[in-house]
């Protein structure tokens, strides 16, 4: 939940880092995708 907070606040408050090289803020989405897959196994 954090992290889709600071994405949306810096995506709007900040929107040239959306298609920054690095990445900073598109890399949330891997983050986001690990963490939706762990908390997903952990309830196995």
């Amino acid at each position: 939940m954090v992290i889709v907070a600071y994405s949306a606040a810096i995506a709007i408050g900040l929107p040239a880092f959306l298609i920054h090289p690095f990445g900073p803020i598109t890399k949330n989405i891997a983050v986001i995708a690990c963490l939706l897959y762990l908390t997903i196994m952990e309830r196995r």
